[in-house]
C-alpha cells in the first residue's frame, strides 16, 4: 500500500472520531473544548487567530493557551509544543487538538496514525483546517492547495523514516 492509499483509510478514522466525541460533548450539553497547535517556520505567521475562528465558526470553545513549535513539520519526539498539547488533551483538559494539516502532527503517516490511535484510546479527537489530501490529488472548486504544496512536504510512508 503507498503512501497514498493510506492517507484516505488515516482521514476517515480521525473524521468518525471528530464527529463521534464532538457529538457526545454536545449531547452532554457542553460545546466541544480544543487546544490549538501549529508546526511552523519561525519566518512564518502565526495562525492561531485562524484556528481559533475556524473552531468558534463550529461552536467550539477554544483553550487559551497556543502551542507551536518553530519547526519545519517532523518527527513527533523532537517537537516538545505538540507533545505538550497532545498529553492536555489525553489528560481530559480538552476533548480535541487542533491544528491547520495532518503534517503539523506529522508528515510521516505512520507516526501520525499512532498519534490518531493514542488520541483515540482516550477518548479524543484531532481536527484539521485541511483534510487528508494526497500528493497530485486535484485542487478543490475553491483553489486550495493540497497541504503536502503549502507546506513543502510530502507523507511518507510507515517505513520510510
Amino acid at each position: 500500500m503507498t503512501s497514498g492509499d493510506h492517507l484516505p483509510a488515516l482521514a476517515a478514522s480521525r473524521y468518525r472520531q471528530q464527529e463521534s466525541v464532538v457529538l457526545a460533548v454536545r449531547r452532554r450539553g457542553h460545546p466541544p473544548r480544543v487546544v490549538r497547535y501549529i508546526c511552523s517556520p519561525p519566518e512564518r505567521v502565526d495562525g492561531h487567530v485562524a484556528l481559533s475562528r475556524w473552531a468558534a465558526g463550529r461552536g467550539w470553545l477554544v483553550d487559551p493557551q497556543t502551542y507551536t513549535d518553530r519547526c519545519e513539520p517532523g518527527p513527533v519526539g523532537e517537537r516538545t509544543e505538540l507533545r505538550i498539547a497532545l498529553d492536555r488533551v489525553m489528560a481530559g483538559h480538552a476533548d480535541g487538538l487542533l491544528a491547520p494539516a495532518f503534517e503539523h502532527i506529522s508528515p510521516d503517516l505512520g507516526e501520525y496514525g499512532d498519534q490518531l490511535h493514542q488520541v483515540r484510546a482516550h477518548d479524543r479527537f484531532i481536527a484539521l483546517v485541511l483534510p487528508e489530501i494526497p500528493r497530485g490529488a486535484p485542487q478543490g472548486m475553491h483553489g486550495w492547495k493540497a497541504p503536502q504544496e503549502v507546506f513543502g512536504t510530502e507523507p511518507r510512508s510507515a517505513g520510510a523514516r
